[in-house]
């Protein structure tokens, strides 16, 4: 490794992981419930640690006009333009980007930029692909689960790392190469890792789109909330616009019964077909921490989930394209107060 001093930013060496999922015997993570009489020593986790150095500081235009005005007697006061330009840029970051053999982007993780030496860690993890969610709960849920990927099978991997800075990315340093291995601490491992990974990889698709759905549905169901109340305060004909809403909203309920089941059967314990999001969380529930082979079962399951899913999807799509543009243009044209994602028109 060359001098650090020649040198601006600079990956250093990373030195093998060990992937492997963890156990824990007392039923959660850490010392679960034990309390701080329970000692318990940390050890290095399933991770691959990035070492990175970094020389020069990396300054807001706030920032260094805080540090021009203190270092001279410019005692201008800034201009409206300067003020915006700081107010608007995008606060500066590092970005790490980890690749496999084939040039495919694995995971990208980011962190603020810190002159020196310093360290990033990567759970050896894809990327989540759960429903964005920028409001955390306020509290720990230890039932609550993660928001993280599948393991990534064992091999090369390559890291680059780059800097953002007034909305511009410039690399740094050269890629480093390092190697992901399996801890061999399974009873039933799997044979080909890659194949493993390549049916969890399926199965995290899946459950995107899914995800996305339920999640579409649900904001539907919200927006439907705004425009029945918003009917009653049109000056439109009434039966007119409810009908146009009833008629959305069986529609609606059709797909969700095909995706997420019959609500009022479940509550009456009536027997119903296994629904889409039902067949695909058995699936997550068995194979996403697991390195043993997929069954047959699990593999004959998820092509019959691709199935079933493909038509309310196609529902779905024209629900929100076709379908909600009309009622929305009714609603308009009758004069209605504003619902959800509406234009209004002058």
């Amino acid at each position: 490794m060359d001098n650090l001093s020649n040198q601006t930013a600079a990956l250093l060496p990373i030195r093998d992981a060990f992937a492997f999922e963890y156990k824990y015997p007392l039923g959660l993570p850490g010392k679960a419930f034990q309390g701080d009489d329970y000692y318990l020593g940390d050890n290095l986790g399933s991770e691959a640690i990035i070492t990175y150095y970094l020389k020069d500081e990396i300054k807001t235009k706030r920032d260094q006009r805080l540090k021009r005005e203190r270092d001279t007697t410019d005692d201008r006061y800034p201009s409206y333009d300067e003020l915006k330009a700081e107010k608007e840029e995008e606060a500066p970051y590092l970005l790490f980007t980890i690749k496999d053999t084939q040039g495919q982007v694995v995971r990208k993780l980011t962190t603020t930029p810190s002159t020196g030496i310093n360290r990033i860690h990567w759970d050896l993890r894809f990327a989540s692909t759960n429903p964005i969610n920028l409001r955390p709960p306020a509290f720990y849920n230890p039932w609550g689960g993660n928001d993280k990927g599948t393991l990534v099978p064992p091999g090369p991997y390559t890291v680059t790392f780059s800097k953002f800075v007034d909305g511009k990315f410039t690399d740094l340093g050269a890629p480093v190469t390092f190697y992901v291995k399996s801890l061999n601490n399974t009873v039933l491992p799997a044979e080909d890792r890659m194949a493993l990974a390549t049916f969890q990889d399926e199965v995290t698709e899946l459950s995107r789109v899914v995800n996305g759905a339920q999640n579409s549905m649900r904001e539907l169901n919200n927006e439907l909330k705004h425009i029945k109340a918003a009917i009653t305060k049109s000056s439109a004909d009434q039966k007119m616009l409810m009908q146009a809403y009833t008629d959305f909203n069986m529609k609606l309920r059709r797909v969700s019964i095909g995706i997420n089941g019959d609500r009022v059967k479940a509550q009456l314990d009536m027997n119903q077909p296994m629904s889409v999001a039902g067949r695909l969380g058995n699936i997550q529930y068995e194979m996403f921490y697991s390195t043993s082979n997929p069954t047959e079962t699990h593999k004959k399951s998820l092509a019959i989930a691709k199935e079933e899913f493909q038509p309310y999807l196609v529902s779905l799509r024209k629900l929100i394209r076709e379908d909600l543009v009309t009622l929305q243009a009714k609603l308009e044209d009758a004069g209605a107060p504003y619902t959800p994602n509406r234009v209004m028109i002058p």
